[in-house]
Parts: structure tokens; sequence; C-alpha cells
């Protein structure tokens, strides 16, 4: 045999065990999990979206407790009261060192010494746009909002975990693989989010407690209009050199377009929700768990790319926001 048929053979045998042990580990993942039914999960940024679907499935379909945190009192509210009061919901700003402590007591009052199963770390948003545009303020609330404030969540409920192997489950983003042109502000503190649980994972492993990652691609939620008015307001606020430089009202025209061509891949907020329910619940939990059509075949393909060449496909099909 050539060397050349020889590395061909072995790359394809390589590849076929990669393959072959995604779907096992998928299998197990999907197949094997633990009855909820009595079980304590923790959940925050519950006011709307993934959140409040995920919290609202595990209290109905799971039969777990859940704990529900919520950035307003309204949201609370509202969510005990769809819940048919299943749900144990409180206003928690996970940016606040008091809310977070005051979370730790209650669910430590509430079990009574019964283990917590899970901590889900949903709460999040985006803000900014431009890089150029952003004030440094946008990345301190971003990096505060996405990265510290889960950050002081798992750190306040890590012992609990422990003592009830447990698992922290993370909703991070699919663009953590590919930081896109006009996401400075929000992917800097995603992929800080992402890092975090790559090495909190390594560290209480031993524990038996398992950290897992749910990255969704784009999801029309309240979340993403938000975020959409937020760019708009950001770009209208900058200088106006600023906005000359980067084409001022075509831009804002290109990011239209941007959401028309991701809005028919979008991914369902319920399956988002679903795939966090799935990770609380799996006896083994995947490291990531990636969602949506567009997570899957265009920004994972895209991030094996060499740079160059994601560049080009990013400006091809209109989604990267640049000049």
């Amino acid at each position: 045999m050539g060397a050349l048929a020889f590395c061909g053979a072995l790359a394809l045998a390589l590849l076929s065990a990669r393959l072959a042990l995604f779907l096992l580990c998928t299998l197990l993942s999907s197949c094997l999990r633990h009855g909820l039914s009595g079980r304590s999960v923790l959940v925050t940024g519950c006011d709307s979206g993934f959140g409040r679907l995920a919290a609202l499935s595990l209290a109905r379909s799971h039969n777990a407790t859940v704990f529900a945190g919520c950035l307003t009192r309204s949201g609370a509210e509202a969510l005990e009261k769809d819940s048919g009061g299943r749900i144990v919901a409180f206003v928690m700003d996970v940016t606040a060192e008091a809310d977070v402590q005051g979370a730790l007591e209650l669910v430590t009052q509430r079990l009574e010494g019964r283990p917590l199963h899970a901590v889900v770390n949903n709460a999040g948003g985006s803000e900014g746009w431009l890089a150029e545009a952003n004030g440094m303020e946008v990345y301190g609330r971003m990096v505060e909002l996405n990265l510290l404030g889960g950050v002081r969540v798992a750190k306040a409920f890590l012992p609990m975990l422990a003592a009830g192997r447990g698992r922290l489950v993370w909703v991070t983003s699919a663009l953590t693989m590919v930081a896109n042109g006009g996401m400075s502000a929000y992917t800097a503190a995603k992929w800080g989010a992402e890092a975090f649980c790559d090495a909190l994972r390594r560290e209480v492993r031993g524990m038996g407690v398992a950290v897992a990652q749910v990255a969704p691609g784009v999801s029309h939620t309240p979340f993403f209009g938000k975020a959409k008015a937020s760019m708009t307001e950001c770009f209208a606020a900058a200088d106006g050199r600023v906005r000359e430089r980067y084409g001022g009202d075509a831009l804002l025209r290109a990011m239209e377009v941007w959401e028309a061509r991701t809005r028919p891949v979008a991914c369902p907020p319920e399956r988002v929700a679903a795939a966090i329910c799935v990770a609380v619940a799996s006896r083994f939990p995947k490291d990531k768990y990636l969602v949506g059509l567009d997570a899957w075949l265009f920004w994972k393909p895209v991030s094996m790319m060499p740079p160059a060449v994601a560049d080009w496909i990013l400006n091809a099909v209109g989604v990267n926001i640049r000049v």
C-alpha cells in the first residue's frame, strides 16, 4: 500500500471512529436519563424565552421542583401563575451579588438538606453593534451579564451541586464558534462563558459534577428583538463620522437583510428549551448541545474553515455586518 493510500485509509478510519463515538455519546445522552420527579432545578433568566419555556417544561412535563430566577417582579408573578403554583419564582438579577446570595438562602431553606440536581445559567442579553460605535460601558455590561453573572451563580451553588453530584447547564451560543461582525461585545462575553465552562468541567468532574453547554443558533425570541433594537440605537448614537465610515443607512439595510436570511433557519425557542431539559435529565450529559439548523449546517462547518474562507462565506451569504 502506498503512503498516500495508507494516509487516506487512516484518515477515514479516524473519521469513522470519531463519528461512531459521537453517535454513541448522543445515544447515551438522549436515552439514559434521570427521572426528574422530586428533583430540584434552579433556572435563571425566566422572564421570557428559553428560560421561561424550560422552567415550565421541567415543572409540567418532568415534575421537577423548579426555582426560577426572574429579572422583574412581574415576570416572576406571571410565571408562578402560568405554572399553577408548581414553580417557585423570585426576583434575581445575576449581576447583583445580594440577589444571588438571597436566591442561595431561599433554595437552601426550601430544600431542607435535600440535594440540588441542576443549575441552568440562562440569564443573558445582547447589546451594542459595531466595535467602533460601542461605548466601553457596553462591553462592561455584556461581560457582567453574560459571563460574570453566570460565574457568580455557579460559584454560589457549586457546593450544593457537589453535595448532590449534580450538574451546571449554561446556555451559551453557536456564535462562540464564529464571531460575526457586529457582535463583538456579545460574542466576546459568550466566548468567555464557554471557556469558563470548559475549565470548570475539568475541575469538578472528579466530584461527579457535570458541566454542559446548550449552544443555540439564531432564535427569534424577545431576546432577538431587544438585540436588534440595541443595534439600531447604538448606531444612531454614534458619531456622525463613524456612521458615515460604515455606510450610514446602507448598514441598517444590511441588518434587515441579515434578519431576513436568518429567519428561515431560525431555531424555535421550544427546541432550545427541550435541549436544556435533556441536559438536565441526562445521566451522561454531553459537554455541548448544538441546537438549530444554522448551528449544525452553517456555523459549525464555517468554524472549521481557514479564516479567509470563512470570512468570504460570511460576506457572500450576507450574515456578516461589514463596510
